[in-house]
């Protein structure tokens, strides 16, 4: 498993662009495992968040273009890396 060396902010906290990577590697990481991409309660587990917060990053990534899912099925988003 890849390790980053993650900025944190004055209180201990990831930013939020770090959080976003964390997710995209998170995401990637156990699509490999597994063959499948994890459940949304899957990746807040391993994150240590709250299913909410994976909510809002997922959705931020996906605006950001980073993430990318199709409307009305469950497990079939994609990671978009910029090559």
């Amino acid at each position: 498993m890849k390790t980053r060396a993650r900025q944190r902010l004055p209180n201990g906290r990831l930013t939020k662009a770090e959080r976003q990577r964390q997710l995209l590697d998170t995401v990637e990481q156990m699509t490999e495992a597994k063959q499948y991409p994890p459940t949304l309660r899957e990746l807040a587990k391993s994150m240590s968040v709250s299913l909410s917060r994976i909510a809002q990053l997922m959705a931020a990534c996906e605006e950001q273009g980073l993430i990318r899912k199709v409307p009305g099925i469950a497990r079939t988003w994609r990671v978009i890396r910029p090559r």
